[in-house]
């Protein structure tokens, strides 16, 4: 009578050789019960919370806005300046910003409901956090709305182009992006009163990039807010990773599962590392927030 087919996960090392040698694979011993589920548990919070939150995206974002605006935006740059080009680089890297705060938002509320249920007060935090950002800084209240403005009605900047001469006669281009509060006005259904009101308020243009700065500044504070919320399971979590750490670089620490009717490793058996790099992201952003000013 054949046996029932059981999968059975290993801990193992997976020992990197040197060139011309195989792939060493050490059996460590077998899992204990919920062992494997306990990690992947403790991979999904860290991956949710660092590399796949929607802050993490939105701060890649901000980073191409500032990268981008450095290289087009430069006053006094010697030759021409492509306009075309620049325009549409400008306003795909400052919609892409617009995407992602909307995202921070959105897929923050989502995440959090669905990985601890829609009647956890973490979901409550947040909200609360969002508007005590929303009643303190009028850039966070603007792109909020301006987001929509962008999606349904224009183009979310206005560029300018000034030229000039130098004393040694070569000449010298800047590009001013800004938002025109008089432009954005004339849309009547974009705003709500508080915002409208915010930009009745303003005397002239606005720089991009302060107000994207500022709103910017309100979503790190929310994240870290949050980050402290859930700091006890996140410690938890990297603790259980850490525990199987080694010190030696040439080994990758997995669980492999295998048929227990087969008396050796195949190529086509299952195998999930353990991320220690994961770990690693995690404990690097949580030691910029502890380097924080208070």
């Amino acid at each position: 009578m054949e046996r029932p087919v059981e999968r059975i996960w290993y801990l193992v090392q997976v020992i990197t050789p040197p060139p011309g040698n195989d792939v060493k694979v050490n059996i460590q011993r077998v899992t204990e019960v919920g062992e494997v589920e306990r990690v992947r548990q403790a991979t999904r919070i860290l991956s949710r919370w660092f590399p796949l939150s929607p802050f993490y995206r939105l701060s890649l974002a901000h980073t191409q806005v500032i990268d981008t605006f450095a290289e087009c935006t430069p006053k006094g740059v010697v030759g021409p300046v492509n306009g075309q080009v620049t325009f549409v680089r400008i306003q795909t890297v400052v919609l892409g910003w617009l995407n992602q705060f909307r995202a921070f938002e959105d897929h923050t509320a989502h995440f959090i409901s669905s990985e601890y249920g829609e009647a956890c007060g973490l979901l409550s935090k947040f909200s609360e956090l969002r508007a005590l950002e929303y009643d303190r800084n009028a850039s966070f209240r603007f792109v909020g709305k301006f987001r929509n403005y962008c999606q349904h009605v224009a183009d979310p900047v206005s560029i300018s182009h000034k030229a000039w001469a130098a004393e040694d006669g070569t000449a010298q281009h800047a590009l001013n992006v800004m938002f025109d509060p008089e432009v954005l006005l004339l849309s009547k259904r974009s705003w709500n009163a508080r915002v409208r009101a915010d930009l009745e308020a303003l005397e002239g243009p606005m720089d991009v990039l302060p107000v994207l700065q500022s709103a910017f500044e309100s979503c790190e504070r929310i994240y870290v807010a949050m980050i402290g919320e859930v700091r006890a399971e996140i410690d938890n979590a990297l603790a259980v990773i850490r525990s199987y750490q080694v010190d030696d670089p040439r080994v990758m620490v997995s669980f492999l599962e295998v048929d227990n009717r087969v008396g050796f490793i195949r190529s086509d058996m299952k195998m999930e590392g353990i991320q220690f790099e994961l770990a690693s992201h995690a404990c690097h952003i949580l030691d910029q927030i502890n380097e924080r000013p208070a």
